[in-house]
């Protein structure tokens, strides 16, 4: 999945320009393409959704169109995908009460973090992130979240964390099951 701005150089006369087409396509030639949108004479870029599928495209390919015609040979770029998961999820728990943790998160940064502007932490029902409620957020270069002492973990499996861009959180965290431990003294005697 990709999303983010396209954009392409201004021709070197739009006088008989009226639309410029973009699509995902297999090849730089525009073969097997499928339209992603249009913008008109004079804007030489396109917002390209968040989360838009790529998957059996190769190209970004624009052509520039009059009332009557498309150009038979577009402007292309190669796609690039960019994927920053966080590695190594761990925390180390050291709030004693059962059902609560405590402690500091951590993580191995992705290998790739030039698209990465955070790091968002939640605890969730399950490893995907269904359910989640969100605990904080750090900024890129950051490995380690403080989670506050007391923080209940009613309901909840996984410590998980999304990279962020500017564009929008990731859809697939990084996960961790959780594993609570209480300590009770047993009894006290005088």
């Amino acid at each position: 999945e990709v999303g983010g701005t396209l954009s392409w150089g201004t021709p070197s006369s739009e006088a008989h320009v009226d639309k410029y087409y973009i699509y995902l396509a297999t090849d730089a030639a525009g073969a097997g393409s499928n339209a992603v949108g249009n913008e008109n004479a004079g804007t030489f870029s396109h917002s390209v959704g968040a989360d838009t599928a790529i998957t059996g495209y190769s190209h970004f390919v624009v052509y520039a169109s009059s009332t009557s015609f498309e150009q038979s040979t577009p402007a292309a770029v190669a796609l690039s995908d960019t994927s920053s998961t966080v590695s190594t999820l761990s925390l180390t728990d050291l709030d004693l009460d059962s059902t609560e943790v405590g402690g500091s998160a951590t993580w191995g940064l992705p290998t790739d973090e030039t698209q990465v502007s955070g790091y968002y932490v939640y605890l969730a029902t399950d490893g995907a992130g269904a359910g989640k409620s969100s605990l904080g957020n750090v900024g890129s270069g950051t490995n380690t979240y403080a989670v506050s002492g007391d923080t209940s973990i009613a309901g909840f499996s996984h410590l998980v964390v999304y990279a962020q861009s500017s564009l929008q959180e990731q859809t697939t965290p990084a996960s961790f099951a959780l594993s609570d431990t209480g300590v009770t003294v047993p009894s006290v005697t005088a």
